[in-house]
Order: C-alpha cells, then structure tokens, then sequence
C-alpha cells in the first residue's frame, strides 16, 4: 500500500477551514437559500450557475455559521429562520412585498 501524501497541485487549496476566507458567493447564496426555503447543491448549481465542488463547500460554510442544517442523505438541508409557505398560510402570516407588479 501507498503511504498517503498530501498532493501539491497548483492553484488548488486543499484542506478543511484553510486560510479561513469565505467564498465570495457565500451572501448571494445566503440570499437564494432563504429565498427557496431550502438548500441544496443543485439549487446552489443552478442559481450561481457553479460547480458541484463549489456549491458543495459553500454549502458546508452555511452550516458553519449555523444557516443551513446538516445534510440528510439527498434530502434538500433546513433553512434556518425561514417559515415554510405552507406555515404562512395557516398562520396568516403575509409575504414579503418584494415590490414586484
């Protein structure tokens, strides 16, 4: 067996928490997540328009600062602080007027 060696290849920072620097998508993904109600990397992909790779990781940044829940399997992750629509409408609680026509 191979001993294990971390790879030293230009241009990738490998490692968890390296350097600590937020991913320059991190507040625009915030906003998409509790725009959606829920997070996940495809959403991440689709609405940064992304990689897996780096949806994935801003996904585990959400969970750091206690945005997003844990992952359960292929579950989309719990918004935190965002009330479901159908909660809303139980409980009468109004949409936000986003100012649209």
């Amino acid at each position: 067996e191979k001993p294990k060696r971390p790879l030293n290849i230009p241009g990738f920072e490998g490692g968890e928490g390296e350097g600590g620097e937020d991913d320059p998508l991190l507040e625009e993904a915030i906003e998409e997540v509790r725009r959606a109600g829920k997070a996940s990397a495809s959403l991440l992909q689709r609405r940064l328009r992304i990689g897996y790779a780096r949806a994935a990781r801003v996904l585990d940044m959400l969970e750091e600062k206690g945005i997003i829940g844990p992952g359960e399997g292929a579950k989309p992750r719990e918004v935190y602080g965002v009330v479901p629509a159908e909660e809303k409408a139980e409980y009468g609680i109004e949409e936000e007027d986003s100012g649209e026509e």
